[in-house]
């Protein structure tokens, strides 16, 4: 915007949408609400590219990013760091409209909170957000309690394990026996890369009564 008073061309230039397709949302943003109203009569039909980051989640925010939702038709990709475990499923459950074009998304999520309620089900909103999202592709998520379900579409799927105050990541009481299995609903999966911190272990018993999954179209582990 800035840029596009130097001449009459570059004005021009700063009206094509694709310009615009970049939309960064931030707890730093003054009156956000306008800012993405602005962004977006400007990005019109363009494919849109959407980043946010929450520090703390307001009303202005939250609105914000539901005039954001109601364009979710266009999004591309979308990357969403929030502080608190809360802050993301509150944003997620707005995430009801087809998006037919998303090819990935990129969340971050490590709960500073997570000690506080050990049995909460962590990121649970993601099983219902991206539902309809056929061509989403492409999942990487950061995080420090296994979340109850992934997008079963996914093809390419990074699970980035942090440490909390706990000490180590948190499960979901369904994946006390193996927190892996969840896993298995991801049939479609051709990429799967999990990082855990170093000094982290999966402490699992294994039987013969464990149930075993199958992912048959496993080429980069």
């Amino acid at each position: 915007l800035t840029l596009s008073h130097i001449c009459r061309k570059w004005r021009q230039a700063a009206t094509i949408p694709s310009v615009f397709s970049r939309v960064h949302l931030t707890s730093e943003s003054r009156d956000p609400v306008a800012k993405t109203e602005f962004w977006l009569s400007r990005a019109l039909n363009a494919p849109l590219y959407v980043t946010v980051d929450v520090d703390a989640l307001d009303t202005q925010l939250f609105s914000a990013f539901d005039l954001l939702v109601q364009h979710a038709g266009q999004w591309v990709s979308f990357e969403l760091n929030t502080r608190l475990i809360t802050q993301s499923n509150d944003l997620l459950s707005l995430c009801t409209q087809p998006m037919p074009k998303l090819l990935q998304v990129h969340m971050a999520c490590v709960d500073t909170d997570d000690i506080l309620n050990p049995q909460e089900a962590g990121l649970a909103a993601v099983a219902t957000a991206f539902a309809e999202a056929p061509n989403l592709r492409a999942f990487h998520i950061t995080t420090n309690r296994f979340i109850p379900h992934f997008p079963i579409q996914v093809s390419s799927l990074t699970l980035e394990l942090h440490a909390s105050i706990a000490a180590r990541p948190s499960l979901p009481p369904e994946a006390a026996t193996s927190p892996f299995a969840v896993l298995s609903e991801l049939t479609s999966l051709v990429s799967l890369t999990i990082i855990t911190p170093f000094s982290y272990e999966v402490v699992s018993t294994f039987d013969e009564a464990t149930p075993t999954f199958s992912l048959p179209y496993l080429k980069y582990l």
